[in-house]
């Protein structure tokens, strides 16, 4: 510690401060560590060219649905949402989820925050399943702070070509 002319200047240990930007460093690094689908099932099907999604409001995460349908758009297959049990009748496949939603705090914050944890996607045609594929927060919460549109573009691109990445 230094004084000078009443003033109090306290510098920590450079080894804490190390210490502390290693620590941050790895948790971020670890909570934003890619993500991979679990639980595929997919059988051969024709890739359809447009997907209805119906709306669950039991599923809490406001920014699932538009992520769902950027992922789908990005394998160019339009997309729509209808509501819960309205299914429109021109609908080529369906798509159904559900997401779980859980709270933590991120390392050095006092606030909680929400994150997905947990999501299931099911794509049907003709009320056959053609595929299934979720998502977990995997085991130390290693990329739950993530987008949501980061969880789940592996796990849309697993139900729309049945291949993991």
């Amino acid at each position: 510690m230094a004084s000078t002319s009443g003033c109090l200047i306290a510098t920590p240990s450079p080894a804490v401060e190390m210490l502390q930007m290693t620590i941050a460093t790895a948790s971020g690094l670890v909570s934003l560590t890619p993500v991979s689908a679990q639980n595929v099932v997919a059988h051969k099907y024709p890739t359809p060219q447009s997907v209805c999604i119906e709306q669950n409001p039991n599923a809490p995460m406001p920014d699932l649905v538009s992520a769902i349908q950027m992922e789908i758009q990005a394998h160019r297959i339009e997309s729509r949402v209808y509501g819960p049990g309205g299914a429109p009748s021109d609908c080529e496949a369906t798509l159904n989820y559900s997401a779980i939603m859980a709270w933590d705090k991120p390392m050095f914050s006092d606030d909680y925050r929400n994150y997905m944890s947990e999501a299931t996607l099911v794509l049907r045609a003709s009320g056959k399943v053609l595929a299934t594929a979720s998502y977990q927060t995997r085991q130390w919460g290693s990329g739950k702070w993530s987008s949501t549109r980061s969880k789940i573009a592996p796990v849309v691109d697993a139900l729309l070509t049945g291949k993991l990445k």
